[in-house]
């Protein structure tokens, strides 16, 4: 898909999240949207992504809302020919709820991390091979290809996340971080309060 049409459409649908969906933050979601499609086998945005100093970058996503500088992306209509649709729309939708609950800074930092930033030369292209193999071969993989009822959900992993399994042997850990399925994970979302706390979460339940 055209880059900024999705991402126009990641901001409509993420927008509401605490702090909103920064330029920052919008790189970083649309670039995990990239990773993990390539890892189903789908390369569903268009372009490349370089290694900048605060992570991945879309150039032509950043001209297009660098005036936007630090503040929050507000939402805009976009006609239906330039939203993602069916199963695209699951997908997209799937991995933009992983990631958007994440501050701007920590996803920069989670990118950081990760070898595809790191082992790229600065301001250079990051290769389309290397993402999809190294992000193959990671604990949220295990989710592709994406079925919102049939398998595990395994969230991604903050250092919070992580810093609540450290002291557990593997397969602890592994149990305690996975749910029945991602509609099972959403559902215990619910009972917990969280959707009716947030309306970015209550929207996208809906």
């Amino acid at each position: 898909m055209d880059p900024v049409f999705l991402a126009q459409y990641l901001v409509n649908r993420f927008g509401l999240v605490p702090g909103g969906v920064t330029p920052l933050k919008l790189q970083k979601l649309l670039y995990y949207v990239k990773a993990w499609g390539l890892v189903d086998g789908d390369d569903l945005v268009d372009g490349a992504f370089e290694k900048w100093t605060h992570g991945p970058v879309n150039r032509a996503v950043y001209e297009h809302f660098k005036p936007h500088g630090r503040a929050p992306i507000q939402p805009v209509a976009l006609g239906p020919e330039h939203e993602p649709h069916g199963e695209t729309k699951a997908f997209v939708d799937f991995v933009g709820h992983s990631y958007a609950r994440f501050p701007a800074i920590a996803l920069s930092k989670m990118t950081h991390e990760e070898d595809p930033w790191k082992v790229t030369p600065a301001h250079s292209v990051i290769p389309a091979a290397l993402i999809r193999d190294y992000y193959a071969a990671q604990p949220f993989a295990a989710n592709i290809p994406f079925d919102p009822v049939g398998k595990p959900y395994i969230p991604v992993q903050s250092h919070m996340d992580r810093a609540f399994t450290m002291d557990m042997n593997a397969a602890d850990a592994r149990r305690a971080s996975t749910f029945r399925s991602y509609a099972e994970y959403l559902q215990r979302l619910e009972q917990a309060g969280y959707a009716s706390r947030d309306e970015w979460l209550s929207r996208l339940l809906a």
